[in-house]
C-alpha cells in the first residue's frame, strides 16, 4: 500500500526515474554498493530503507541527515503503525508524530 500511495499511478520504473531526474532520490552506498536510499516527494520524507546487512551502522541518520541537509522544505515524515525503530529515527532528529490514519480493511 505504501508503495502505491507513493509511486502513484506511475509505473515503479519511471518513478524511479523521475526521482533520480529530480534529486528526489538519495542513495547510500557502502564502497561501490549501493546499501539504502531515502525517498522525498512534496515536503515528505516517504521513506527509507536500508539492507538489513548494514543496519544498526548509522547508515539510516546518514541518510536523513542528507535529506535534511538537503535544502528540500521536508516537514513530514511517513513512518508504518509499528515501525517504532524508524518513528525513533525521526525522533532523534525532533521530530514529533501527529497524525496517525486508520483504514477500514
Amino acid at each position: 500500500m505504501l508503495v502505491a500511495t507513493i509511486t502513484g499511478e506511475r509505473a515503479i520504473a519511471a518513478f524511479v526515474a523521475d526521482a533520480v531526474g529530480s534529486g528526489a532520490l538519495l542513495v547510500a552506498r557502502y564502497g561501490d554498493v549501493p546499501v539504502g536510499f531515502a525517498l522525498v516527494g512534496q515536503g515528505v520524507l516517504e521513506t527509507v530503507f536500508v539492507q538489513s546487512a548494514y543496519r544498526r551502522r548509522g547508515v539510516a541518520r546518514q541518510l536523513v541527515s542528507a535529506v535534511i541537509a538537503s535544502q528540500r522544505d521536508v516537514l513530514d515524515a511517513y513512518a508504518l503503525p509499528g515501525d517504532r525503530a524508524t518513528k525513533s529515527l525521526y525522533e532523534a532528529f525532533g521530530w514529533k508524530a501527529r497524525l496517525l490514519t486508520m483504514r477500514a480493511e
